[in-house]
């Protein structure tokens, strides 16, 4: 008749005194000196290095989100205030500005831009578009079609003065009053003398 053997159960206090005994003296010393086996010695201390590399991961994550926390929180002190305007080009000179202090993609999604318009900005700032030169181009030839009618020509005049008549009579007001350009009224005639007079 077999007997079943008894499995010992080891509290906490006596693993981590077994794993100080095993680091001062050896494993093989250690087992024998408490009446153990060495391969329990060992068990127990993967497990703890199990549960510190756990606890470590979790506080490197912590470190982690607290200082992207603290870096959208600077990014909002200084920048914050760009969130209320319309225009994103002012978002995008900030984060060109402070591109050595806070991460693109961390500033970008703060200030509630995209990162590819962000860099399609900045390769394409120095060098004016397409449009931006046909507007200028525009600008200049409404300009000089007001000069040469005495200041005399309203939009639709001068709509049909230029050569792209196309164009269309609210765009040539927008650019008549980005000029700064006023048309003169021509002055009404007034009859001053009285035909019936004796």
């Amino acid at each position: 008749m077999m007997t079943k053997k008894i499995r010992k159960i080891h509290t906490d206090e006596f693993n981590k005194e077994a794993l100080a005994l095993a680091e001062r003296n050896g494993v093989s010393k250690a087992a024998k000196e408490l009446g153990i086996r060495e391969s329990q010695i060992y068990s127990w201390r993967a497990k703890t290095a199990k549960k510190v590399s756990t606890s470590q991961r979790e506080v490197a994550k912590l470190k982690r989100q607290l200082s992207e926390q603290a870096e959208d929180l600077a990014i909002l002190k200084k920048g914050g205030h760009l969130l209320r305007k319309k225009s994103k080009i002012a978002r995008f000179e900030f984060m060109l500005e402070h591109q050595h202090y806070f991460s693109t993609k961390r500033m970008a999604r703060v200030l509630r831009v995209s990162r590819s318009g962000y860099y399609h900005w900045r390769h394409y700032a120095q060098e004016p578009s397409n449009r931006m030169l046909n507007r200028d181009y525009r600008d200049m030839k409404i300009k000089q079609i007001l000069d040469e009618s005495k200041e005399r020509y309203g939009a639709i005049r001068i709509q049909r003065e230029l050569i792209e008549a196309t164009t269309a009579i609210k765009t040539i007001s927008d650019s008549i009053r980005r000029q700064n350009l006023v048309a003169k009224a021509a002055k009404k005639f007034k009859v001053t003398t009285d035909s019936d007079h004796q």
